[in-house]
């Protein structure tokens, strides 16, 4: 293995462990310590920073496993690495689901507001639930039911593509094109309906975005730069060996999502800084927000 895929990959272990570690410890204070307010609203925003920790786990894993084996086939363990790669796609599905899910809530909420706020509540989260279910269930056949992959990888694969045949690497590709062409879609359409809102306000100190809308933005942004663009560019290298351009790509998405990150994890954190102090100043009294949010 080449030094810059070997030191991309540690790279990639070190981006994923943060990224899982800053995601469970914000759950960890919003759902046990609540310090952090828990807003209804927010519920796919919840859910996805699970999935973004258990994506990035299960990725962290997956590089993590590929190092150990380049230095010692001690640590090969047959079918590992399907094992890991279902455990990524299952991540991977929920992750880009709710990161459409959002977009596509967020223009609705712009472009239909009375609509949307009247009801919002009768958006039953068992619906979801379903929804992930059915996508995760629909990946696994298409897997082992219509591609016909089997637990019988060699031991010593050390990538996606021995793990798995040409039909399933076909049909992961075109979902992964349809996603990401969707949610670029939403984006376009939400940046522009909240430039036309901007400028059309008569009191544009009274509206601020709401904590929903701002993270539907940046994972689109992350989605588009770190995800759509790198893999373009990659794919217009064809001379450079593909172990390079693909542990590079990898690098660049999760960088991305670790840029998401954090500034998700400082936009909460805030609000526990501000709940703290009015708690202490004014303890008798709840907070409340007289300024309208989309």
């Amino acid at each position: 293995m080449p030094l810059v895929v070997v030191v991309s990959t540690a790279i990639v272990v070190f981006l994923c462990e943060t990224i899982c570690f800053l995601n469970l410890r914000l759950l960890f204070t919003i759902f046990y310590l609540k310090k952090i307010a828990f807003k209804q609203d927010l519920t796919l925003v919840y859910l996805i920073l699970a999935g973004d920790a258990g994506y990035s786990f299960s990725l962290g894993l997956n590089k993590a496993y590929i190092l150990s084996i380049t230095f010692s086939r001690f640590f090969m363990i047959k079918n590992m690495m399907l094992f890991i790669i279902i455990m990524c796609n299952i991540f991977g599905v929920i992750r880009t689901t709710l990161i459409f899910s959002i977009a596509f809530l967020r223009v609705i909420a712009i472009c239909f507001p009375v609509s949307y706020y009247n009801n919002r509540s009768k958006i039953p989260l068992y619906g979801m639930s379903t929804i992930l279910c059915l996508l995760i269930f629909f990946d696994q056949y298409m897997m082992f039911g219509y591609c016909n992959n089997v637990f019988d990888v060699p031991l010593e694969c050390d990538n996606a593509k021995c793990a798995y045949n040409q039909c399933y690497f076909e049909f992961w590709m075109f979902r992964e094109k349809l996603v990401y062409v969707c949610i670029s879609t939403l984006s376009v359409v939400l940046v522009f309906r909240l430039f036309v809102w901007k400028c059309c306000s008569k009191n544009q100190s009274a509206h601020t975005f709401s904590k929903a809308t701002q993270i539907a933005l940046l994972d689109s942004a992350v989605v588009i730069f770190s995800n759509i663009l790198p893999v373009f560019v990659s794919s217009q290298l064809s001379n450079i060996d593909f172990l390079i351009t693909s542990s590079m790509t990898t690098v660049c998405r999760n960088l991305g999502l670790m840029i998401s990150t954090v500034i998700i994890y400082r936009i909460f954190m805030r609000d526990k800084k501000s709940a703290t102090i009015v708690t202490r100043v004014t303890p008798s009294v709840r907070p409340t927000s007289i300024i309208h949010s989309i």
